[in-house]
Order: C-alpha cells, then structure tokens, then sequence
C-alpha cells in the first residue's frame, strides 16, 4: 500500500478496551492505518493509551 492510502485514525475514547484492543489492532494494521490522535476525558486512561501506543 502506498503512503497515500494509509488512513489516519483518531481514537475518541481511551478506556479499557481501547489499549487492550483497538490500539494493539491497529499496530498490527499499520500499513493500512496510522494512529493519529487520542482523545478522552479521563487522564489516566489518555495516558494509558498514549504510553501503549507511542504517541508522544
């Protein structure tokens, strides 16, 4: 796939499921997909998410 075709992707909502499995999906995806974005009210689990999918 080329550079022009991968999809970035936002996350809006961080909770339980999303760095046990939406996160780690995506990964796996990467030609397909780029992480782009996280969002949630919560702090922690913002930060959660941010440490398990590398995003500064």
């Amino acid at each position: 796939m080329t550079v022009a075709s991968v999809v970035r992707v936002g996350l809006i909502g961080c909770g339980e499921v999303s760095p046990v499995i939406h996160i780690p999906k995506l990964s796996l995806l990467s030609d397909s997909f780029q992480l782009t974005y996280l969002c949630d009210v919560s702090e922690q689990s913002l930060c959660t998410a941010r440490k398990r999918s590398r995003l500064a």
